[in-house]
């Protein structure tokens, strides 16, 4: 007796189901369109040996796995962590979009580097100009996996360590 209602009741909600697929009602696409960003950013006078020694991790022969990535990618995002008075954790992504909530960025071989979180005080020497940027944001349906790094940065020498990286 028990499965004649189950059966019954089962029937009845199909039928429904099915009464309200027959209805004509269009279900508009959601809506894809990338909204363009534009925002202002401090151009950043950076230190030369920090620059020199972030660029010797970048650009050598096993680090350089990021290049395979499409050439239009040219920032890479460095966000700062102060583990103690002397030593820094930076998490640095390469991505295809500037940094918005960055504190500023520098421009060095065409890339933009852009520096946000915790920045130690012998980085920064100076801050220039303003500049304008603008960018696309990316489809929702999008998942972009990026080349990133951790590394270890020593205030008082300068010198910059790979902890961890993730190249794709």
């Amino acid at each position: 007796m028990v499965s004649k209602e189950i059966i019954f009741g089962l029937i009845l909600v199909f039928a429904v189901s099915i009464g309200q697929a027959q209805d004509r009602k269009v279900i508009p696409p959601p809506d894809m369109t990338q909204k363009t960003h534009t925002f202002l950013s401090s151009e950043l006078r950076v230190d030369s040996v920090f620059i020199r020694n972030l660029n010797g991790i970048l650009f050598d022969e096993e680090g350089a796995c990021w290049m395979n990535c499409d050439n239009k990618w040219r920032n890479f995002h460095l966000d700062f962590e102060k583990i103690d008075s002397l030593n820094y954790s930076i998490q640095m992504m390469f991505w295809n979009i500037p940094a918005k909530e960055s504190i500023g960025f520098y421009k060095y071989n065409e890339y933009f580097y852009w520096l946000e979180g915790d920045i130690p005080p012998n980085i920064i020497l100076a801050v220039k100009s303003k500049k304008r940027f603008s960018y696309k944001e990316h489809p929702p349906f999008l998942i972009i996996d990026p080349p990133f790094w951790f590394l270890m940065y020593n205030s008082q020498t300068g010198d910059i360590e790979v902890k961890e990286k993730g190249c794709y």
